[in-house]
């Protein structure tokens, strides 16, 4: 499976009564999904699934706009049988942001400060085991772990 789109804005006000700093907000956003599915055998199947988006979003002035960019990974691999299931998850979020802001001392006419969250990313994994050794009772267990990052720089 594949799906995708751009979405671009021609601007819009957003204020009734402009100042001369003030421009038309703008959005470009871009985007897509793939998602492949396998079966291994008559019960076991895995999955793979991927989603990229990124944007440019002007907030009403000159120097002041963010870009992202975004990617997502998971992995999906289940196994149901007559007296167990287990499942298991491997993902990783990655991102990368930049927020351009403008000077509000000189009557936003020139740039103040970009925000800068490089490589911001969470990978993990979670297993899940499920029990089917009574009918109306089940017991699951499981296990997870995650990593996140997050950094934060300024220019």
């Amino acid at each position: 499976m594949a799906a995708g789109g751009y979405e671009e804005s021609d601007g819009y006000y957003m204020v009734d009564e402009r100042q001369d700093y003030d421009i038309k907000r703008y959005r470009e956003v871009g985007k897509a999904l793939g998602k492949a599915t396998y079966d291994l055998g008559p019960r076991p199947d895995l999955s793979l699934a991927s989603l990229f988006y990124t944007h440019d979003m002007g907030q009403g002035t000159e120097f002041f706009h963010s870009d992202l960019q975004m990617d997502q990974y998971w992995l999906n691999y289940s196994l149901q049988c007559d007296g167990f299931g287990v499942k298991g998850l491997a993902y990783l979020n990655r991102a990368d942001k930049t927020a351009f802001q403008d000077n509000a001392n000189d009557n936003y006419t020139s740039a103040f400060r970009d925000e800068k969250f490089p490589n911001t990313y969470t990978l993990g994994v979670d297993l899940q085991g499920t029990l089917f050794a009574w009918s109306p009772l089940q017991l699951t267990v499981g296990a997870a772990f995650k990593e996140a990052s997050w950094d934060y720089g300024e220019d």
